[in-house]
């Protein structure tokens, strides 16, 4: 069993071995993608893949793997009760609602987290979808590297494999923050499921430019700085041997750091009311990063909770030929690539979802005989309707309290109420435009910088016309999504309407017509 963890930086692996004396790590090694001057970072990275695999000996040519970034998408979803054979129809149907690639081409699976009760029940489940296109590279990847894949698994549920190995921790609400080189991601386990996932930008090569820029070093020197000293004790003081302020080290490291804090405590905060969970009682780091010296300490003293390095190896035997010393630098960044070996696939397997079918209105009016509309409910003008659309849309994006406060706010003037004779043919008429609407929220979510949220969105489908308002601490960010909006392709006639300062906050409004 081979698990194989790739990123632009590094490969990452791990071989697992049933023997006598249970399972055991019989082969690892992580090494950094160094691109040669005529390659791609495709080719270098399927190179450093089989000079890694030549080095360390494996013999083994059928891997899991993972893929990771905007192309998959890993989401909490309800459902109603439906039989199994139409659920993955049904989920895809949901689906289309917020992933931003082609749901026709994509590979999608789910793990079920709670089963409905009973009729009139819903329940709800992890969904994964990955890009077909995306998928078809890195299958590619693989292959040029001379090896096999056999399973692709999202990293959440990789990790979600080493949580098994605590089983004292089954009945808490745990958070484990894979922290990489490229990205981090926040997961969320209870009784061994994966109940929220969320990928954070903020990264190891984050804090590395961070200290390049403040300190004036070389990338290179800056992470052989951030390694060797990482975040120093208020109570350091002296110069470093290279002559560096232990503040300027603390302070570099804290404008990453910090905010790393606020979208996880966002996040746990969005978790909890959206999904009524108790607190959560612990926090576990994996990946390169979390080796950072004295980050356990900081986090803890932030989110006063514990806060702890999770140990992959936890009830996993080492091979005496691997060396000791060596291994326990890199075993924090082997914790994917263990747990993609342990899991084999098992739970989630993107590689054998077959691409499904486009979906037929025979099988809309099956999904629709287990989502009960009643006869009471109306709707407005296509217009407003729309509005509402976009607005649970954004509801799931982003907190539940600036959610809640924006639909209080909203006073959506429904005009022409008419009843829902027909359930069915009311529905597809509805479907139809949302096919608008979701392409309109993907082109929107690509130009959204980090630290930007939007207040409201409404879309006038009969005049192309959008409107729309949001917020920033920075000013320059909200700038900065105007003009990505007014340089875009797909829009024209953008209007910035106001702009200005509340406090701390800048608030906008523009309209902005789509091509």
């Amino acid at each position: 069993m081979i698990g194989l963890d790739i990123d632009k930086y590094y490969v990452r692996v791990a071989e697992l071995k049933e023997t006598s004396a249970g399972t055991t790590l019989t082969k690892s090694a992580v090494a950094a993608i160094i691109p040669k001057p005529e390659e791609n970072i495709s080719q270098a990275i399927s190179r450093t893949i089989s000079e890694v695999f030549k080095q360390e000996q494996i013999e083994e040519k059928e891997v899991y793997t993972s893929i990771s970034g905007p192309r998959i998408q890993v989401r909490r979803m309800a459902l109603p009760a439906m039989p199994e054979e139409e659920l993955s129809e049904a989920i895809k149907w949901e689906a289309k609602n917020f992933v931003p690639f082609s749901i026709e081409t994509a590979a999608v699976d789910y793990s079920l987290i709670i089963e409905a009760e009973g009729k009139g029940t819903k329940q709800e489940l992890i969904m994964v979808a990955v890009d077909g296109e995306a998928l078809k590279k890195h299958l590619e990847l693989i292959k040029e590297a001379g090896l096999k894949c056999a399973g692709i698994t999202p990293i959440p549920f990789a990790l979600g494999e080493l949580t098994k190995l605590h089983p004292e921790l089954s009945e808490e609400l745990v958070a484990l923050v894979n922290m990489g080189a490229e990205v981090s991601s926040l997961n969320l386990f209870k009784k061994n499921s994966l109940l929220f996932s969320r990928e954070i930008d903020v990264s190891g090569e984050n804090i590395t430019d961070a200290l390049a820029s403040t300190l004036k070093l070389e990338h290179a020197e800056a992470e052989r700085i951030k390694i060797k000293y990482g975040l120093p004790d208020k109570e350091e003081v002296e110069l470093t041997q290279e002559g560096i302020d232990p503040e300027e080290l603390r302070h570099s490291m804290y404008s990453i750091l910090g905010k790393l804090q606020n979208e996880l405590l966002s996040s746990f905060d969005y978790y909890r009311q959206l999904f009524f969970e108790e607190k959560i009682s612990r926090l576990l780091l994996s990946g390169g990063t979390a080796k950072l010296k004295n980050l356990p300490d900081y986090l803890t003293a932030n989110f006063g909770i514990p806060v702890e390095l999770i140990d992959p190896l936890r009830n996993i035997q080492v091979d005496p030929k691997i060396d000791q010393e060596k291994l326990k630098g890199m075993v924090p960044r082997l914790a994917v690539a263990i747990g993609l070996a342990l899991g084999k696939g098992k739970e989630i397997n993107l590689l054998k979802v077959k691409a499904r079918k486009k979906i037929k209105s025979s099988d809309i009016a099956k999904i629709l005989e287990h989502i009960k509309i009643p006869n009471s409910v109306i709707i407005g003008t296509p217009a407003a309707f729309i509005a509402l659309i976009v607005g649970l849309n954004l509801y799931l994006n982003y907190s539940i309290i600036q959610a809640r406060n924006e639909l209080n706010a909203k006073s959506l003037k429904l005009g022409q109420l008419v009843k829902f004779r027909d359930r069915k043919a009311a529905f597809e008429d509805i479907t139809k435009t949302e096919i608008d609407v979701n392409l309109l929220l993907a082109r929107v979510n690509t130009l959204m910088p980090e630290g930007l949220t939007l207040a409201y969105l409404n879309f006038d489908n009969k005049k192309g016309e959008v409107s729309l308002g949001g917020e920033s601490e920075n000013p320059k960010i909200a700038s900065a999504f105007v003009k990505s909006v007014e340089e875009s392709p797909y829009f024209r006639k953008t209007q910035l309407i106001e702009i200005k300062k509340v406090g701390a906050t800048t608030t906008f409004k523009m309209n902005f017509y789509v091509k």
